[in-house]
Parts: structure tokens; C-alpha cells; sequence
């Protein structure tokens, strides 16, 4: 029964579709650094729907200040507009916020979903110039899975993740989430991976992961922001 209530609201979504991976619009920091918006969007397979939905975040309580904005369309041909009407429904709240567009701060880091080879299970990066006689910190990201009790199938069980930051310099690491269940709005995920890391004024970060879910007929991928500080 638990499946079949995963599915249920996957389709509800519009993601339980086989093969479909949504693409990442990174919209910016506000201009202080406490929240950030992103856009996640695309096609299903099967239903070849377009699917718009915009995100904003409380950066250092690593949680959603608003519920997702979400716009869907039958006509696949429509997703740049969708993508548009979607982001006039949201300009108040980007305002009241004081998001920026294009205010993404420095990408540190980036593991492209389409690049197989790449660890995303663990990556390193510096916050300044990693030069000679140039002041810079170092850290490691590892980010780690736990099946949860969510019976999700032929794929097994849900899992929960858990996202570490390890100053390397400091030899100190801060726990950045630990799963203690899966939200209903995450479906059914198997799998995780860090695909990007963005810094703001080497201060906040944004870390977004791939996240595959179990659908009728193979993995689907969206994406998620875990936030918070580096020191």
C-alpha cells in the first residue's frame, strides 16, 4: 500500500514517468545571501507533458520558505512559456524575498548529470584562488545513504541521505542534513548524487543533488537544494 501511495502522488506531480530528468534553473541568492530561488523543469516521457516548478529557500535553516510553485501544461511544446508563466506567478514573492536574478554567487563545484564518470558521492573544492602564497580553504563534501522502511517495489526501499562539510584545514566537519524520514513530496528515491555547489561571499552554500526516483518503468530524476553556512 505504501508503494501504491508513492506512485499516486508521483503521478499527481506528473513524475512518474520512465526516463524523464528534469533540467536545473539556478535563479540567484538574495542580495544578503539568506534565501535563494531555483526553477526545476521539463518533459515526461509517456505523458510528454511540460513541468515547471520554482523553489524558494531559507539558506541557513535548510528548509522551503513557501510551498513549490508548480505549473504543468499537456502540450510539451509550451514549456518555455510555462517556464515564463511560472516565474510571473512567483515575482512577488522573489521580491518580497529580494532574490536576485542571475545572483548565483561562485560555482565551486560541478559534477554535470550527464557526466557518468564523476564521484557524486564525495567532492572537494576551494573557496578562494587555489594558488601558491593565495588565501584559500578547502573542503570535502561526502554525502552517504540509509534505506528507510518505504517499500518502493522492484526498487527496493527509499533511501534517506546524509550530507557532510569537512573544512580540511580546520579538521572540522558540520553535518549539513540527516534524514530522518522521506517528505511524502520526494516520492519514492533510490538513488542520490551532487551534481553543483554554489558560494555566496564564502559564506552561505548550496549544495543541489540529483534525486532518482522508482517510477513504472525505470528512474526518474529531480532535483533538491540542501543549504547552510561554511563556517
Amino acid at each position: 500500500m505504501k508503494w501504491l501511495t508513492v506512485l499516486f502522488l508521483l503521478l499527481a506531480n506528473g513524475s512518474a514517468w520512465a526516463g524523464d530528468a528534469a533540467k536545473l534553473n539556478f535563479i540567484g541568492f538574495s542580495g544578503a545571501g539568506n534565501y535563494l530561488a531555483y526553477q526545476q523543469y521539463g518533459i515526461t516521457d509517456g505523458e510528454d507533458a511540460a513541468f515547471v516548478e520554482l523553489h524558494i529557500i531559507d539558506v541557513e535553516r535548510n528548509r522551503p520558505l513557501i510551498s513549490p510553485i508548480k505549473h504543468h501544461h499537456p502540450d510539451s511544446n509550451q514549456l518555455t512559456q510555462l517556464r515564463q508563466t511560472n516565474l510571473k506567478k512567483a515575482a512577488f514573492k522573489l521580491k518580497k524575498y529580494k532574490i536576485k536574478t542571475h545572483n548565483q554567487g561562485d560555482l565551486l563545484a560541478s559534477n554535470r548529470f550527464n557526466d557518468v564518470g564523476a564521484n557524486g558521492k564525495q567532492v572537494r573544492f576551494s573557496v578562494g584562488t587555489p594558488l601558491a602564497n593565495m588565501p584559500n580553504m578547502t573542503y570535502k563534501l561526502t554525502l552517504q545513504e540509509k534505506a528507510s522502511s518505504i517499500d518502493c517495489g522492484d526498487a527496493g526501499n527509499a533511501q534517506m541521505f546524509y550530507l557532510n562539510l569537512m573544512n580540511e584545514g580546520a579538521n572540522k566537519t558540520k553535518l549539513l542534513q540527516k534524514d530522518r524520514n522521506v517528505p511524502q513530496e520526494r516520492g519514492c528515491p533510490i538513488r542520490y548524487r551532487i551534481q553543483d555547489v554554489y558560494s555566496y561571499h564564502e559564506e552561505f552554500i548550496v549544495v543541489f543533488l540529483n534525486v532518482f526516483q522508482a517510477s513504472f518503468e525505470g528512474d526518474s530524476m529531480r532535483y533538491m537544494a540542501v543549504t547552510g553556512t561554511l563556517n
